[in-house]
């Protein structure tokens, strides 16, 4: 199996990734998104109206709640199921949809 990263390369990159979300934040033009960032944990900037901080123990929360497999169906019908650390899948398209379940496991359609 082809691996770019080492194990702490990658672990590496998500602190990094952690810790800008929680210094440097995210620019977010939608009201409805901002407040709901907001309501799930995120710090607003005092000096700028649209720009929130995610804390590294939300991103840690919210990162646990992500399915650790979910499944794609393509235009035919025949499913394929992603695993977390499993096979890569590399899909062209020009739209992409995501489907959220009503239980643990998410189900995704391609188009």
């Amino acid at each position: 199996m082809l691996q770019i990263l080492s194990d702490s390369e990658k672990v590496s990159i998500h602190k990094t990734a952690k810790r800008i979300l929680s210094e440097v934040g995210i620019r977010v033009r939608s009201k409805i998104i901002y407040d709901m960032l907001l309501a799930g944990g995120g710090e607003p900037d005092k000096s700028d109206s649209i720009r929130v901080y995610l804390p590294e123990k939300m991103v840690d929360k919210y990162f646990a709640l992500c399915p650790k497999q979910f499944t794609i169906k393509d235009r035919t019908g025949k499913e394929t199921v992603m695993k977390s650390k499993g096979n890569s899948l590399f899909y062209t398209a020009n739209a992409t949809h995501y489907v959220r379940g009503t239980g643990k496991k998410a189900t995704g359609y391609l188009s």
